[in-house]
C-alpha cells in the first residue's frame, strides 16, 4: 500500500471510530443531563421535609407573636384613654410591659414601630391624632409582615426541572 492509501485508511478509521464513540456515548450524555435536575431536587428535598415538619411549631410561634402584638395594641389603646384625659400610671406601665414582650419576640422593624407607638402612648396626649394613627399603621404593617409564613424554599435555592 502506498503512503497515501495508508493515510486515507487511517483517517477513515479515525473518523469511523469517533462517530461510533459519539453514537454510543450519546445515551450516557443524555442520562447525565437528565439526572442534573434530579440531583438539584434531591439536594432541596431535605429542606422541604424539614420545613414541613417545622410548620406546626412555626404556626404556634406566629400565634404567640400575634397574641403579643394584640396585647400591646390593647395596652396602647388603654393608655390613650378618653380624649383630653391623662393615662393613669398603671396603664402607662402596662404599655411598657407589653413593649418589653415585643422586644423579646419581635424582629427589629416591629420593635422599632412598637417603640414609636409606646412613646406616643406614654406622652399623655401631647401627640396629635394624626401622629398616633401613623404610628399605629406603621406598627400594624410591620407586625403583619413579621407574621407572614416563611416560604417553603429559601429564595437562594433555584430548582430547575428543564
Amino acid at each position: 500500500m502506498s503512503p497515501w492509501e495508508l493515510a486515507l485508511v487511517a483517517v477513515g478509521s479515525a473518523l469511523a471510530g469517533g462517530l461510533s464513540v459519539a453514537w454510543f456515548a450519546r445515551p450516557l450524555g443524555r442520562r447525565l443531563a437528565d439526572e442534573a435536575p434530579e440531583r438539584q431536587l434531591a439536594a432541596v428535598v431535605p429542606q422541604i421535609v424539614m420545613a414541613i415538619a417545622d410548620a406546626p411549631r412555626a404556626e404556634r410561634q406566629r400565634e404567640a407573636d400575634r397574641s403579643a402584638y394584640v396585647e400591646f395594641l390593647v395596652r396602647v389603646d388603654g393608655a390613650f384613654g378618653a380624649p383630653g384625659s391623662t393615662a393613669p400610671l398603671a396603664e402607662r406601665r402596662a404599655v411598657g410591659e407589653a413593649l418589653d414582650v415585643i422586644r423579646l419576640i419581635g424582629p427589629a422593624d416591629v420593635v422599632e414601630a412598637a417603640q414609636g407607638l409606646a412613646a406616643l402612648a406614654r406622652a399623655d396626649h401631647r401627640a396629635s391624632p394624626h401622629d398616633v394613627e401613623h404610628a399605629k399603621t406603621t406598627f400594624l404593617n410591620a407586625a403583619r409582615s413579621a407574621l407572614q409564613p416563611a416560604p417553603l424554599l429559601p429564595p437562594e435555592t433555584p430548582v430547575s426541572m428543564a
